[in-house]
């Protein structure tokens, strides 16, 4: 026999439900100061030098993803999410081998560091970073000894901490809602701050622009998808893509928030 408080049926988790455990940090993140700070080329210059860490950390999540799917090894096995492997393979094809506003063919790594070059940013850290990672660096090694806020440092680690546990729900769950679910709004916050506007950023404006387009209208509802298909019925995989969910928008604001100390912000 059961009060009229027990639920000793509790309705199984589901998007919506992880959706709203994750509301308050997400408003917090679309609530932060950073997107109004960008007043003048050097800021933007600053925001891009930290923004680059995540702009390279996000293809690890999706290659570690299209590993667990697609099965990138030798002999070919046939996946049990064709769907999902359409999905992942469709999102490595547009970041990997995208056009850039000349048509020219480029990851959208390479159009964010040539987007920094355009205006004069620092690219000197950033590929010596990946020049020490294709010779063999170790990841957590090397990413400790960049010139980083902490911060920075931790997310990145956060993130490949997930590709290691090599847990696909969870990995899911920090790309879908540490990134693609978030990125269209982080980038429409940016492109309408109060300076932005006025700033000459074509390549970092189409980069912004592509993202917003192709996550918001089309990657964004997939992912959600992704992860609703790798939870399945499993109570304690919804829990733990929760968790991830979570700390992921917690590692972003404190993210943002290094960033945002770098900036010469004027006192009001």
């Amino acid at each position: 026999m059961t009060t009229p408080g027990d639920h000793p049926n509790p309705k199984p988790m589901n998007i919506s439900t992880l959706q709203t455990h994750i509301q308050a940090p997400k408003q917090d993140l679309y609530g932060h100061p950073i997107y109004g700070a960008l007043r003048t080329l050097g800021d933007v210059r600053t925001f891009m030098e930290h923004h680059v860490y995540a702009v390279w950390d996000f293809m690890s999540l999706l290659k570690s993803l299209q590993h667990t799917l697609a099965g990138t090894q030798t002999p070919w096995l046939p996946s049990d999410h064709p769907e999902l492997v359409r999905f992942v393979n469709e999102i490595v094809l547009g970041e990997e081998s995208d056009e850039d506003a000349e048509g020219k063919v480029r990851s959208h790594f390479t159009m964010y560091v040539e987007a920094m070059e355009e205006i004069g940013a620092n690219t000197a850290p950033i590929k010596a970073f990946i020049a020490d990672l294709r010779a063999g660096a170790n990841v957590a090694d090397r990413i400790e000894a960049e010139a980083i806020d902490p911060r920075i440092k931790e997310f990145v680690r956060y993130n490949f901490r997930l590709i290691e546990r090599g847990q696909a729900h969870e990995i899911a769950a920090g790309f879908t809602f540490g990134r693609e679910d978030l990125i269209p709004e982080l980038f429409i916050r940016i492109l309408d701050g109060p300076h932005f506007a006025s700033l000459e950023l074509p390549k970092l404006r189409y980069y912004f622009e592509r993202h917003i387009e192709v996550d918001g209208d089309h990657h964004g509802p997939l992912s959600l998808k992704m992860v609703a298909e790798l939870c399945g019925e499993k109570e304690e995989k919804w829990q733990a893509a929760t968790e991830v969910a979570r700390e992921s928008i917690r590692q972003r604001i404190r993210f943002w928030d290094a960033t945002y100390a770098q900036l010469k912000v004027p006192v009001a």
